[in-house]
């Protein structure tokens, strides 16, 4: 009984110091409006303590305007996630890995995009690609998960059908300039007869250019292979590694993003192959080295909806049949932002 009175007693004073408080008003550009105390700003983000929303960073330059209140605002004690709540029949209790999860889903960006094309007449083709990324920075810490779907087929002969997906982390060093990078990415690929491709790489970058409207990474690491086709024995291999990865900004809607890899190791391949779902001997092992490179132009249609552009060009000499070894595609796709 005394809990219960001790819970409603902090509900009621809280909720006091809510009225109390007078808050600022942000408009966004999108049309939004956020109420709030702001705790700290700068040129580049402020920092606003929702009491709907919690602690929010917003980037200056998606803010329109902001009324600020005269008086000082009254900030009440936000309760810890483990103090008991009145509720109907009882209390309950937020768990810190409720919490957690809450704050990671509050603080991930990303994307959603589907493309679709279907000819019919003299001949017939049909094309999907599925793409999906998600980004959550923590500090000094930026994890990207990114997944791709790629199918098509040409007068009845498929000629591709492709996923896989990476995750990949970065943590900023002391000299902020530098940054450590691990990812691991998995992928399948059944026309190159492919079952399975397990890649680990770690590397050093450095952040060669970063202003508003431009960043520029580049850095080298080391990357763990192991691969399994069809039919066959496995491979595990280590290669060198090289990327980079390059942002535009050109306003508020439209963006440029640009990534590329190199892959290389002096050792070659088994001396079996797969060509047409038949072990051939090769002549000899082929080098192992490999080739991305990825343009994507974003224009926003609104704030959620995006017209996409894609380009993407992998390059694999491991692969024997000369047809399979490189892979080519303009895909246009629509996205929802969230």
């Amino acid at each position: 009984m005394f809990r219960a009175q001790y819970s409603l007693l902090l509900f009621l004073l809280s909720s006091t110091l809510c009225l109390a408080t007078q808050l600022s008003e942000i408009h966004l550009k999108n049309g939004d409006q956020l109420t709030g105390e702001i705790v700290s700003q700068d040129t580049r983000q402020v920092v606003v303590n929702s009491p709907l929303l919690g602690k929010l960073t917003l980037p200056r330059d998606q803010i329109l305007k902001i009324e600020v209140s005269k008086a000082p605002a009254l900030t009440p004690a936000a309760p810890a996630p483990l103090v008991p709540a009145l509720v109907a029949g009882g209390t309950t209790r937020i768990s810190p890995a409720r919490a957690a999860v809450e704050r990671i889903m509050k603080g991930t960006t990303g994307s959603m995009e589907v493309g679709f094309n279907q000819q019919s007449g003299r001949s017939d083709s049909l094309n999907a690609t599925v793409r999906a990324d998600a980004e959550y920075k923590q500090g000094i810490d930026t994890y990207n998960l990114s997944m791709r779907y790629y199918y098509g087929r040409y007068d009845g002969s498929v000629q591709a059908d492709q996923h896989e997906s990476s995750f990949q982390w970065r943590h900023e060093l002391k000299s902020k300039r530098f940054f450590a990078q691990t990812n691991t990415s998995y992928s399948v690929d059944h026309v190159k007869l492919i079952n399975l491709d397990l890649e680990q790489s770690a590397g050093i970058g450095l952040r060669a250019l970063k202003s508003e409207k431009q960043t520029l990474n580049v850095g080298s690491g080391l990357t763990a292979q192991y691969r399994r086709a069809y039919g066959e024995g496995t491979n595990t291999l280590a290669l060198g590694n090289l990327f980079e990865d390059y942002g535009f900004k050109f306003n508020d809607r439209v963006n440029l993003k640009q990534s590329a890899s190199v892959q290389y190791s002096p050792i070659g391949n088994q001396n079996l192959t797969l060509v047409n779902g038949q072990q051939v001997a090769a002549n000899d092992q082929a080098t192992n080295y490999s080739l991305r490179f990825n343009v994507a132009l974003q224009s926003k249609l609104t704030h959620r909806i995006t017209f996409n552009l894609h380009y993407d060009l992998a390059y694999d000499n491991a692969i024997y049949d000369p047809a399979l070894k490189t892979d080519q595609r303009i895909s246009s796709t629509i996205g929802y932002a969230f």
